[in-house]
């Protein structure tokens, strides 16, 4: 059983990030404490510069869709294991980078809003 890197969102994410990992959409996987079902799964031990150029790719989406939101769960990938989340922070755009995805912990999400993503 591995870690892995998943991203949701409650729109269509770039295709362009499955160059960082392979598309999860057909599984419909989530966790109980995330809001949107998984895209993407990304390669497992990314180097930090790779984590940089997909964070480009995520900032600029939320950008284009400043409503919109992304979540980005370190979480379990197994069949006999449920993905669960331990901990949860929200970030600003600007905040997320490569090294602060490298750094997430073990069973936590990361939610980074749009500039005007409504509560």
């Amino acid at each position: 059983m591995t870690h892995y890197l998943y991203l949701a969102s409650n729109d269509e994410l770039p295709e362009n990030l499955i160059e960082f990992g392979s598309s999860v959409k057909e599984d419909e996987m989530k966790t109980e404490q995330n809001k949107y079902i998984f895209q993407y799964e990304l390669h497992y031990e990314l180097k930090i510069s790779e984590l940089n150029k997909a964070a480009v790719l995520l900032r600029e989406y939320l950008e284009s869709n400043p409503y919109n939101i992304i979540e980005i769960i370190y979480g379990l990938s197994s069949n006999r294991e449920p993905c669960v989340v331990k901990e949860k922070e929200s970030i600003k755009i600007n905040q997320l980078t490569g090294k602060l995805m490298y750094d997430l912990k073990m069973d936590s999400m990361l939610e980074v809003r749009g500039r005007k993503y409504l509560l």
